[in-house]
């Protein structure tokens, strides 16, 4: 048994029958999707999506890897939109709530000099 959820912060799978398998994958850690297909898989009309993440684990396994998506492509369209979606939203986010930009630490770092100046 195979299923996979979207949300707008992560790709959930979830594996098998007796030995279970779950896996979550934050969007922002999603590098690319790869479609592959061999020859028997081509002749049946199915795909695998390889999900490659940054931080993979050293020995190139990938994080996930889906095979008999409906409309593949259209699925790996999709999760590639939220992703950046979301890591828009993200650093839209950390700038709004006080991130770290250089103008913002330039001006921190002003500030702190004319305090210092002062007091001196």
């Amino acid at each position: 048994m195979l299923s996979c959820e979207l949300t707008d912060r992560s790709l959930n799978i979830k594996r098998g029958v007796f030995f279970k398998k779950e896996k979550n994958i934050p969007l922002d850690k999603i590098t690319d999707i790869t479609l592959k297909q061999g020859p028997v898989m081509r002749k049946m009309g199915l795909f695998r999506l390889v999900v490659e993440t940054a931080g993979q684990s050293q020995n190139g396994d990938a994080e996930g890897s889906l095979l008999g998506i409906i409309d593949p492509r259209a699925f790996r369209q999709k999760v590639l939109t939220e992703r950046d979606k979301f890591t828009q939203e993200k650093t839209q986010g950390g700038e709004q709530q006080g991130g770290n930009s250089l103008e913002e630490i330039h001006a921190a770092l002003i500030r702190i000099e004319k305090i210092l100046s002062e007091k001196l």
